[in-house]
């Protein structure tokens, strides 16, 4: 069936349950190391940084983040936590600049840190590992993170896997009496720098030789009104490759919990996740302009989209995924902006909704400023209980009651199988 409406979908929909448990589900452990216990191995070549022994204190009181000169004006402190002696912050400098296999620790504890920036390349390390054993709790101070900064972020790294069972607690209890993003047209729920204005590898390129010599520049200089966010994601991995993350658990974000942009060849698995059910844009994984991604047997339990598949994704596969609460798996939205990237290859299996609001969704802009196209998902052995709505299709999504009229772009359309 082929319809005059603004996306070019291909769906395949089999073996939808509504009660029971996943038939022919397949489970594969994952194991972790203990960051501190880990024996030494004459193999290889490794190298061993302990953010403790850079300062760090896991009192929960101590911002482990804090500059030297808290009288400085509010952007000259952003610039100086680039620059002063902070801990997890000089642990990783340190690790980036080794060579061979490098190994970053933070023992158990509970550390109170305010934004942090992960940023490579490291030009001579084969594989950095971060044993997150320690319980990391955001600073609710909200001054402290910048016109749309996120808190933890891991960035142009090759190589990367973060793991060890440790927790990032965004704490955003105190934040989400002010997002007004499920009203607000103008809110952008993820931050993106380079699809805009630029062309995409060119702006990619440019940011990464400013942001070497200007730390944090980029964030400010190639920033617009449209993409502004005022909420941070607790963790946010852009532009990398060949990234494992495993047995880590995040809550209470102040929006949403895991994001992927411009990443290529991710693993995720043995993931937890939650917030309140009430709780506002609290996504728990957004997938967006990423290929080669793969999240496995994670339990996700949110105020939003469990896993959310954003524009520009291909070859992605979502396996053995429990969620609920939240508003189950969704696709979208999609075609808000111009020259927004085609989605294609989605694999969604063997996944549980347990009294999530919705199922699987799909949701496309009416009056889509471009021509997109979202192709060959499948949809398989998708168990539902207690679900308001299993299926929805939705392909004049907006949710503010300051919408335009609907109206289907004549530039694109939508076929879907079932």
């Amino acid at each position: 069936m082929s319809l005059d409406i603004p996306f070019k979908l291909l769906l395949l929909f089999s073996s939808f349950s509504f009660t029971g448990v996943p038939a022919g589900a397949t489970t594969a452990g994952l194991g972790s190391q203990h960051a501190q216990l880990l024996p030494y191995n004459n193999q290889r070549t490794s190298h061993f940084f302990n953010v403790k022994t850079f300062g760090a204190q896991a009192d929960g009181l101590t911002d482990d983040t804090k500059v030297l000169f808290p009288s400085l004006s509010f952007s000259i402190q952003t610039a100086a936590y680039h620059l002063q002696y902070l801990a997890f912050l000089s642990a990783w400098n340190k690790a980036c600049q080794a060579t061979g296999e490098v190994d970053i620790m933070i023992p158990k504890g509970t550390y109170l840190v305010g934004p942090l920036k992960f940023a490579g390349p490291c030009e001579n390390v084969s594989k950095i590992i971060v044993h997150m054993k320690g319980y990391l709790k955001a600073t609710t101070n909200l001054f402290k993170y910048g016109d749309g900064a996120g808190w933890v972020e891991f960035r142009w790294i090759e190589g990367l896997t973060l793991t060890g069972g440790g927790t990032f607690d965004g704490q955003g209890a105190k934040a989400w009496p002010y997002n007004s993003c499920s009203t607000d047209f103008n809110c952008k729920l993820l931050p993106t720098v380079c699809f805009i204005h630029l062309a995409h590898q060119l702006c990619l390129q440019i940011v990464h030789v400013i942001n070497n010599i200007f730390p944090q520049s980029f964030e400010l200089a190639y920033k617009t009104d449209e993409e502004k966010v005022l909420f941070q994601q607790n963790v946010k991995f852009l532009a990398m490759n060949r990234t494992i993350v495993r047995g880590i658990t995040s809550v209470n974000s102040k929006f949403f919990h895991m994001a992927l942009v411009e990443c290529k060849n991710f693993k995720g698995s043995k993931i937890k996740i939650s917030a309140p059910a009430d709780s506002p844009n609290t996504d728990g994984i957004h997938i967006q302009r990423s290929s080669g991604v793969y999240f496995s047997q994670s339990l996700i339990g949110t105020g939003d989209d469990c896993i959310s598949i954003g524009q520009g994704n291909s070859q992605v596969a979502i396996t053995s995924i429990s969620c609920g609460p939240g508003h189950g798996i969704s696709v979208g939205s999609l075609g808000r902006y111009k020259d927004e990237g085609d989605v294609s290859g989605l694999v969604v299996r063997d996944c549980t909704m347990i009294g999530t609001s919705n199922g699987i969704r799909i949701k496309t802009w009416a009056n889509s400023p471009g021509r997109s196209a979202a192709t060959n998902m499948t949809f398989e052995n998708i168990n539902m209980e207690n679900v308001t709505n299993p299926i929805i299709i939705d392909q004049a999504y907006c949710p503010f009651a300051s919408c335009t009229p609907m109206v289907n772009s004549p530039d694109n359309e939508t076929t879907y199988t079932f």
